[in-house]
């Protein structure tokens, strides 16, 4: 990550035992690609990100981290493309420079929630959003 600089989240949700990175997706999409390399997503990304934060916080300890996309819309054909790759790990192009062990990691530190489905859960948030 030291070519790509520093990425933000939307939201990190920073728990005793766990990070939770989440990117919020309204009208915009996963990234397929960065500036640097073609072949490092914005998924791959954030990822590597959110699992070096927990590793950093942890000091040793086992920390536990997870990637969550909040999304609006379905999922457009790459973004779905990207989640299933690395979670079934037939894809790898994000995360080539980490090793076989890593990258089993992330497997399934992904998730994925439409935000009418949060809303559900938040009666509040609901309320917010249809005003």
């Amino acid at each position: 990550m030291d070519f790509e600089g520093s990425t933000k989240a939307d939201c990190i949700i920073d728990c005793t035992h766990a990070v939770i990175w989440v990117e919020g997706k309204r009208n915009d999409w996963l990234a397929p690609s960065t500036t640097w390399d073609v072949m490092r997503d914005q998924l791959a990304r954030n990822l590597e990100a959110a699992w070096i934060l927990a590793t950093e916080k942890g000091k040793g300890e086992k920390n536990d981290f997870c990637v969550v996309i909040a999304h609006e819309h379905p999922l457009k054909h790459h973004e779905r493309l990207l989640v299933e790759g690395y979670r079934s790990g037939a894809w790898v192009g994000g995360l080539l420079h980490l090793d076989e062990a890593t990258r089993r990691l992330f497997r399934n530190r992904i998730g994925t929630v439409t935000w009418a489905r949060l809303a559900e859960e938040w009666p509040a948030l609901k309320l917010q959003m249809k005003g």
